[in-house]
């Protein structure tokens, strides 16, 4: 399946096939990939607003054969960024599953009357959403959770590092969850203002998951 290139100087009328001729970001977002579709945002940009992979014409991503989002250019530049308004998901993904997410960086507001989660993966049926990974990801200033998934079936977490949400993770119902390594600072937003108890900030939060490493 081929690779998509997307960059703020991309053109809506490029094929995106190449570093040479990538899409622009309007254009990745009216566009739903295939299973297998590689699509890598540039480095040291900023990609304003979200990754919208939930409630469209089709369901997107297949277990089997997972869309892969990551980075491309100098090794030496910063993750892209995805930055959302306070309103939105980095990153809101509704389907079978089959999706993978490197080295971009998704970035909120924590604005307190909009409640969202960084990245959200749920299902549209009873069937688990399955084969979730994040590799080098990092998830900062969401209201709710860095991390939302319930309901799934082969979740990794690899060097996730989740800094400034309403807490770490929210992690239930699934059946094979690793994380390996990562990072967690600051995840206590959520109850820093006033009308939430007083609970205190929470990290890792995983509930009702079985083989778990």
């Amino acid at each position: 399946m081929p690779t998509f290139y997307v960059s703020p100087t991309g053109l809506d009328a490029n094929d995106g096939l190449s570093e040479l001729n990538p899409w622009s970001w309007a254009r990745f977002d009216s566009w739903l990939p295939e299973p297998g579709d590689v699509i890598r945002l540039r480095a040291g940009s900023v990609f304003p607003g979200r990754v919208n992979w939930m409630f469209r014409e089709k369901d997107v991503g297949d277990p089997a054969n997972p869309i892969l989002l990551d980075r491309y250019g100098d090794a030496a530049l910063a993750d892209p960024v995805v930055a959302s308004p306070g309103d939105l998901q980095g990153l809101a993904y509704a389907g079978p599953g089959g999706v993978h997410v490197g080295a971009v960086e998704f970035r909120g507001r924590c604005v307190a009357d909009n409640a969202v989660d960084g990245l959200f993966f749920g299902s549209l049926d009873a069937n688990p959403v399955t084969n979730v990974r994040l590799s080098g990801t990092k998830v900062t200033g969401y209201t709710r959770s860095g991390v939302y998934l319930h309901a799934g079936r082969g979740v990794t977490l690899v060097d996730v590092r989740l800094w400034g949400n309403g807490k770490a993770t929210y992690l239930s119902g699934i059946d094979g969850l690793t994380v390996l390594r990562g990072e967690g600072r600051g995840n206590d937003w959520l109850w820093s203002f006033p009308g939430d108890g007083g609970n205190a900030g929470q990290g890792l939060s995983v509930y009702g998951c079985r083989d778990v490493l």
